[in-house]
């Protein structure tokens, strides 16, 4: 019975190391460009607006943000 379904579990598997893959690489480049754009920076407004943006990303638990991202953003 496991045989039956085994090409579809290889598919999901494989399906979920794409998107972890690619999830990774974006969020590691956007981490890295926001923490040397906030090392960088001498402007103290673009400093607010970066350090404001990393503390509400950081504060928000991720299931809250992707509640808000699936439920909220389709409406806007």
């Amino acid at each position: 019975m496991i045989a039956q379904y085994l090409y579809l579990i290889a598919t999901g598997l494989q399906a979920t190391f794409l998107i972890w893959i690619c999830s990774s690489l974006i969020s590691i480049s956007l981490g890295g460009m926001l923490g040397i754009a906030m090392s960088a920076v001498s402007n103290g407004t673009l400093r607010m607006f970066l350090g404001l943006y990393i503390f509400i990303f950081r504060g928000i638990p991720l299931f809250v943000q992707l509640l808000l991202i699936y439920f909220v953003v389709p409406d806007l």
